[in-house]
């Protein structure tokens, strides 16, 4: 199966996911809890980029729950409920950036492909 455009372009943002969800565990203190929920995120990641990869008719919905609920849990810390910024915006803006193109990537392709 050959990638097109979009394709390899979803495949590069979830790799960076990946890397930043392992990689923030080896760098920063995190409670047990964040490590645990950074694990489980780069697996996920991991399982849509293995569908992505083989081709399956599942991977684009999937991407855009992932992606989508992930920008939830991510934005809380960019905006604080009351409005104001986060004490962790700034560290968290980029991911959130991130998170929210491969949601709307993966839901372009999700509609392109179901024409």
């Amino acid at each position: 199966m050959t990638l097109d455009t979009v394709d390899k372009v979803l495949t590069g943002l979830i790799v960076l996911l990946m890397i930043g969800y392992a990689g923030i565990n080896l760098v920063a203190p995190l409670p047990r809890f964040l490590v645990g929920e950074n694990i489980v995120l780069a697996v996920a990641c991991a399982a849509g980029l293995a569908w992505l990869l083989r081709g399956s008719r599942a991977t684009y919905p999937y991407l855009v729950a992932l992606a989508g609920f992930n920008a939830g849990r991510v934005s809380r810390s960019v905006v604080e409920p009351t409005g104001a910024p986060g004490r962790l915006a700034a560290q968290h803006v980029p991911l959130l950036l991130v998170v929210l193109l491969v949601a709307l990537l993966a839901l372009y392709q999700d509609l392109r492909k179901r024409q």
